[in-house]
C-alpha cells in the first residue's frame, strides 16, 4: 500500500510552486464519503484497491503544508468496538512504516457514534523529519483519517489544527 505520508510527501516536495497558486480555504463536501471540511487549496481525488477494502482520498498541498482525509465505506454494519477499531488503526500505521506514534489522545474533535483518537506522528521521509497530526474515527459505515502532514517544527502550523477541527460528518446517523 503507497502510504499516506508518501503521497503527501511526493506532493509537498514537487509540486510547492503550484501550491501558492492556490492558497485559499474553503468548505469542501464529499456526499460519497459523508463529510465536510474546510480545505485548503485545490483538492485532489484517488482511490487504491486494497483486496476488498477501496481507500478515497482527497488531499492538498498549500504553502509546504499536506491535507489529507481518507476514507472507506462499508456496506454493512460494522462493529464499533475497541478490537476493530485497533485492527482499522494497524492498517492505517501499516500504510506509514516509517512513522512512529509520539501521542495519542481522544479525538478532537469527537465524532458521535465513533471510536477516534487524535495521533500525532513523527515520521522520517525522504530524510526530512515530517510530523502528521490528526483523527482517525471508526464507525458503523465509515472510516476516516484525518490527517495535515509538515515538516516538524518547534510549533505546529496552525492551518494545520484549522483543518482537523474543522472535519464534519454531513449525516451522522449514517
Amino acid at each position: 500500500m503507497r502510504s499516506l505520508l508518501f503521497r503527501l510527501a511526493l506532493v509537498l516536495f514537487a509540486a510547492t510552486s503550484v501550491a501558492a497558486q492556490s492558497a485559499y480555504w474553503r468548505q469542501y463536501t464529499n456526499a460519497a464519503g459523508d463529510f465536510s471540511v474546510l480545505l485548503a487549496g485545490e483538492p485532489r481525488l484517488s482511490t487504491d484497491v486494497q483486496g476488498t477494502k477501496t481507500i478515497h482520498t482527497v488531499q492538498s498541498l498549500v504553502d509546504s503544508l499536506g491535507y489529507s482525509v481518507m476514507y472507506i465505506k462499508q456496506e454493512r454494519d460494522q462493529a464499533v468496538d475497541d478490537a476493530s477499531y485497533r485492527a482499522f488503526k494497524d492498517f492505517f500505521m501499516k500504510g506509514n512504516a516509517r512513522c512512529s506514534v509520539f501521542s495519542e489522545q481522544s479525538a478532537a474533535p469527537a465524532l458521535p457514534g465513533y471510536i477516534g483518537r487524535l495521533y500525532r506522528l513523527h515520521c522520517d521521509e525522504f530524510n526530512t523529519n515530517m510530523t502528521l497530526f490528526g483523527n482517525l474515527h471508526w464507525g458503523k459505515h465509515y472510516s476516516y483519517a484525518v490527517m495535515g502532514m509538515f515538516k516538524t517544527a518547534s510549533s505546529d502550523p496552525p492551518e494545520i489544527k484549522k483543518f482537523v477541527d474543522s472535519f464534519s460528518l454531513i449525516d451522522p446517523t449514517k
